[in-house]
């Protein structure tokens, strides 16, 4: 039998023990919940779903191309680098069909898809922004320019709207000194007409003069109408809001017809250069708005277009760095989860994130668009140069 004094001691002793082991198994239960620790100790890493949604097949099967080839890069870039967190990729070809969209959409999203980047295109992105209100799935749009596409709860973008890019051309091209300007669009696409608008109402805001404003529609390839008026006037440049592949057939047909000028054009016209192979003549010059340089001189850019480059055969595109830098962006804000990754935790995430991707340094406002400088680009013998 112990001394009364020593029962007591042993006592203390065996309290003291036991809740050190306590501590010890709790500590533990926290390690074992946490992805940075399960990543020291060799257990399973977080994984976070990434969603694609682009066209892969049909006349728009190049933009969707490089979309997914841009998705593919920056997660094979993302998990080499990260010990934490490994992304996922699950990527849809919605045929630039916005009800094919919805349901690639309903197919990532019945896979336990964390983040959804795009649709690429604007009424597919329409459709599924609609479709997916209160769904629990965050959405980064890297393509689609139509208004009303974010609202800062599960819906952002990383792209400038047609408002704001219409805008911003009025006035870099006043400021430039282009005072008096012609106007040619195509009536029947929702993407020109916007930007039409909102450039000539800007334009005329801050004293431009519109001098002729000619429209074409989806599928015409005779413009002698359109260029025999445009003869008619004088102006300093032309600004056209299309898709590159009209305004090639634009710009050849103003040429034949005597008229020499400045062309300015959209985003859309990134791809004009590779369309005139061995004859550069054709697009030297002509300068378009931009989320991305190719030739830009960053480190960041250049290690992506060595690694793009060598991994596909042919040089990125802006739809190849938008959706990586969408990517990037949804694997930094996983981070900022700290392995509690839910579709609210991810949304407060990218609010508060300072991002700086190959598109450029953004922050994002309330409704989930970004605040980002514009960016204009000039062709120069087949490569894609910064303007001033």
């Amino acid at each position: 039998m112990f001394p009364k004094k020593c029962r007591k001691l042993l006592f203390l002793l065996s309290v003291i023990v036991m809740a050190l082991l306590c501590a010890c198994d709790k500590k533990d239960e926290e390690k074992s919940d946490n992805p940075i620790a399960q990543a020291e100790t060799g257990k399973e890493l977080k994984t976070v779903k990434i969603g694609g949604i682009a066209p892969l097949s049909g006349d728009a099967f190049n933009y969707g191309s490089s979309a997914k080839n841009g998705a593919e890069l920056a997660v094979e870039t993302y998990n080499s680098k990260n010990k934490n967190v490994q992304l996922e990729l699950s990527f849809k070809d919605d045929h630039a069909d916005k009800k094919n969209a919805l349901q690639a959409y309903k197919e990532l999203k019945s896979e336990g898809t964390d983040v959804i980047v795009g649709p690429l295109m604007n009424d597919c992105a329409s459709f599924v922004k609609e479709e997916s209100e209160g769904d629990d799935v965050v959405h980064i749009i890297q393509g689609a320019t139509a208004p009303n596409l974010t609202d800062g709860i599960r819906h952002f973008r990383i792209c400038r709207t047609n408002l704001f890019e219409g805008k911003a051309a009025a006035d870099y091209l006043k400021q430039k000194g282009v005072n008096y300007i012609a106007l040619l669009h195509d009536s029947s696409e929702p993407y020109s007409e916007q930007l039409h608008d909102a450039f000539r109402e800007e334009y005329e805001a801050i004293g431009g003069t519109v001098v002729i404003d000619e429209y074409f529609a989806k599928g015409d390839t005779d413009f002698s109408k359109q260029t025999s008026r445009l003869k008619l006037y004088k102006f300093d440049a032309i600004y056209m809001p299309v898709f590159y592949t009209q305004a090639i057939g634009l710009i050849s047909a103003i040429n034949n017809a005597g008229i020499s000028t400045k062309y300015y054009g959209s985003d859309s016209w990134y791809g004009i250069a590779e369309q005139v192979e061995g004859n550069n003549s054709l697009t030297e010059g002509v300068s378009f708005f931009s989320r991305y340089i190719p030739e830009e001189e960053s480190e960041q850019n250049k290690q992506f277009v060595s690694e793009y480059t060598k991994k596909y055969g042919q040089a990125p595109d802006i739809y190849a760095a938008s959706t990586y830098d969408a990517v990037m962006l949804a694997a930094q804000a996983a981070e900022e989860c700290n392995g509690n990754v839910t579709a609210n935790g991810l949304s407060l995430a990218i609010k508060k994130i300072n991002f700086e991707g190959l598109t450029g340094k953004m922050t994002f406002l309330s409704d989930g668009e970004p605040r980002i400088d514009p960016k204009m680009v000039t062709v120069s013998k087949g490569k894609y140069l910064g303007s001033i």
